[in-house]
Formats: structure tokens, sequence, C-alpha cells
């Protein structure tokens, strides 16, 4: 009778550099962005590389303290996903899909990875268009390319995430459309100070709403009174 065996989902951590593992699988090897868990989940590991039959090498998404050679390694045998739909709109999430604006995780999305493949040829633009800011100096001296990149330098105070709020509300108020702010290492405080304006700003127009028959000016609705509307509510401002 010839025995079968299930090929184990588990491998074991050989070498720890920094944010660089080198796992060791027995089995059949994970494929590259798969997403792989140790530490019971708390740790969280990307494949970017197979060494050979049986070592990967992945880069850690998560803290590695704790992680020692030994650990235990389980495959999880997906990649790193993110919602997707309308439920997700004002709304913010960290780089797992995991809410952090202190509301209910939301329902009616979709997850899909990460590492999906792009738009077919045929479904994408070859005209070049301008994208429109609505910040003059930017339209007239140095426009934008709609799908293209652009990048915006300087130190710390001089306006850069005033000009991306900016940005983004035109886009959203001007043009029907969607922005995604995207927090990548430095920009990780730009990026809560963006949420955080974002609740002020809904939390003004709530306060707008309840208190319209009560104003009497256009000092009614003060910075103090959207505060204590945001602990009564439970936000975070």
């Amino acid at each position: 009778m010839k025995n079968t065996t299930t090929p184990s989902k588990f491998g074991a951590v050989i070498s720890v550099r920094g944010s660089v593992v080198d796992i060791r699988f027995d089995a059949p090897l994970p494929d590259i962005y798969t997403l792989l868990h140790a530490k019971d989940g708390e740790i969280a590991i990307e494949v970017l590389a197979q060494l050979d039959a049986h070592r990967v090498r992945g880069i850690a998404l998560t803290d590695t303290q704790g992680l020692v050679r030994g650990s235990a390694v389980e495959n999880t045998g997906g990649q790193l996903k993110a919602p997707v739909g309308k439920g997700i709109l004002s709304r913010m999430f960290d780089v797992f899909g995991n809410a952090i604006d202190r509301e209910a995780p939301p329902t009616d999305v979709q997850w899909r990875t990460v590492h999906r493949a792009p738009p077919a040829l045929e479904r994408r633009s070859t005209k070049s268009e301008i994208f429109e800011t609505g910040i003059k100096v930017i339209d007239v001296l140095v426009p934008i390319e709609r799908g293209g990149k652009a990048g915006l330098f300087g130190g710390a105070g001089v306006g850069k995430t005033v000009l991306l709020t900016e940005m983004i509300h035109n886009m959203i108020e001007h043009q029907k459309g969607i922005s995604i702010f995207c927090g990548i290492g430095d920009s990780s405080p730009s990026a809560m100070s963006s949420g955080s304006s974002i609740v002020i700003c809904s939390l003004s127009c709530q306060l707008s709403q309840e208190h319209l028959s009560s104003a009497t000016g256009p000092g009614a609705l003060n910075s103090t009174a959207m505060r204590e509307h945001s602990v009564r509510s439970g936000a975070r401002v």
C-alpha cells in the first residue's frame, strides 16, 4: 500500500536581518507574493524571492520583534488583499485592510489582491490629457498629465499636506472623482492629518445642520463645539 502524506503548510525561520526574513519549507515553496504569518498572525511576511528548492526570502510587513531562528511560519496560501467598493469611501485602513478610524468594518466590499494584473491595453487611454488640479500655479506653470506621476519636495511646515488636501477637495468637489491617499513612511503623519481634517469637516457639516436654527453668527460653530460633539460621538480628532 502506498503511503500518501499531506504537505505541511508550516516552515521555519532560518535568518532575520531587519525586515528581511529567510524561511525554510520542506513542502513545496510558497509562490511569490504569498502572505506568511508568524507568532499566531502577529507578524506578516510577504514572499519576494525563492532562493532554492527549500528556502524563500520575504519582507516583513510588521515589526519583527520576537521573531527568532526556528520560529514557525504558516503559509496562508493567499496574497495580501485590500477592500474594494463604495463602502471604503471616507474610511481609513492599514496595509492589511483593517479599519483604523474607530468605525465598524465595512461589509459591502470585495477583497482583492494588491498584486492584480493591470487593465488590458485596449481599456487604457492613449490620449495625453492635462489633469486639472484647480490650482492655477500648478495648472499654468507645471501642469500634471492625467495618469502620470508628480512629486512634492519640501521641508516641514511648507504646505505639502495643505496642497494635497486642496487637490483632493477639487477632485471630489469639481470633477466628481475619487481620491486615494496612501501614507507610507514619512507620509504617514500627513495621512493622519488628512484623516483628522476629514473628520473635522464632517463634524462641522453635522453641527451646521443640528444648530442651524440656533446659530447666531459665523462664530457659533467653533472648534470647541466640534470637539465636544466629537467626544459625544466617540470620534477621534
